[in-house]
């Protein structure tokens, strides 16, 4: 009887204990997947109103046809999915080979149109047929990779994968001061939100190309 007794006491002592240990290993796994860092989504409606761009090495098109930088206004739609839609981008960039461009992006492909010179009074433009897609809620399941200062900002830092022609590993920073996207790399530009705005939908007038031929 004493055996019987102390070996049932031994398996609730046993249990007393394990049962603790599991539910710290089930939250040890839900904080290793959760890493306790802000995750937002982008705005289905969002407007860049104070942003920069950074090329590092340039990949032969505008606006990174080489190393410059500049500052841009963009405007990004998604649909109610969450996957990306639209696309505008006007940028100023010191560059000598583009002062200006403006970019309207789909997930078709993307139109470049830009002036070359200070003195270019008509668009120049150039069509990329390519396959591009996200989604907006993309850092949901990116890997978090630490902690970094970008432009003076301390971030966030997320890996994870669009598709740009092909799925390319792109870098997300997040704002530790205010928990907002911050901006990302992707190939070989920069992109940095310093302010951005939530919007409603955006009129189509928006997205409505200059009347200009572009080459392939």
């Amino acid at each position: 009887s004493n055996k019987i007794q102390t070996g049932y006491s031994c398996k609730m002592s046993c249990q007393s204990h394990l049962f603790p240990l599991f539910v710290l290993v089930a939250l040890l796994a839900i904080l290793s997947k959760v890493d306790g860092v802000p995750r937002p989504a982008f705005p289905q409606y969002m407007y860049v109103d104070a942003g920069a761009i950074i090329c590092d090495g340039g990949h032969g098109t505008p606006p990174c046809a080489g190393p410059i930088s500049g500052s841009i206004h963009a405007w990004w739609q998604f649909d109610d999915n969450g996957n990306f839609e639209y696309y505008r981008e006007d940028a100023v960039l010191g560059n000598t080979s583009f002062v200006y461009n403006r970019e309207y992006a789909t997930p078709t492909g993307t139109r470049e149109y830009f002036l070359a010179t200070d003195e270019s009074s008509t668009f120049e433009c150039i069509h990329f047929t390519f396959p591009m897609n996200f989604s907006r809620y993309c850092l949901e399941d990116a890997e978090y990779v630490g902690n970094s200062t970008i432009e003076g900002e301390e971030v966030y830092v997320f890996q994870t994968l669009w598709t740009v022609l092909k799925p390319v590993n792109v870098t997300v920073w997040v704002s530790i001061s205010t928990g907002n996207i911050f901006g990302f790399d992707q190939l070989t530009a920069k992109y940095i939100y310093f302010h951005y705005s939530v919007e409603s939908p955006f009129n189509d007038s928006l997205w409505q190309r200059p009347n200009v031929t572009c080459k392939q």
